[in-house]
C-alpha cells in the first residue's frame, strides 16, 4: 500500500508537468486515469493478485496438486 501511495503521488506531479506544457494532454491523460480507476475499482482488484501471501501461497499449492494429479 505504501509503495502505491507514492507511485500515486509521484505521477500526479509528473502530470502538472503535462498541464504546463500541454493543458488538453492533461486532461486527456486525466481522463485515461480516471477510467483506469474505475476498471480498476470495480473489476480487476478482486481479480489481479490474491489479498495476502497465505492465500496466494494456497493457490499455488492448490495449482501444483493439480498438476501433480494431471500427470499420474
Amino acid at each position: 500500500m505504501f509503495t502505491s501511495g507514492i507511485s500515486l503521488v509521484l505521477s500526479l506531479i509528473a502530470m502538472t508537468g503535462v498541464y504546463a506544457f500541454d493543458p488538453s494532454a492533461f486532461f486527456m491523460t486525466m481522463g485515461l486515469f480516471l477510467i483506469g480507476g474505475v476498471y480498476y475499482g470495480l473489476y480487476s482488484r478482486n481479480k489481479l493478485v490474491a489479498s495476502s501471501a497465505e492465500e496466494e501461497f494456497a493457490m499455488l499449492s492448490l495449482a501444483e496438486q493439480d498438476l501433480n494429479a494431471n500427470t499420474n
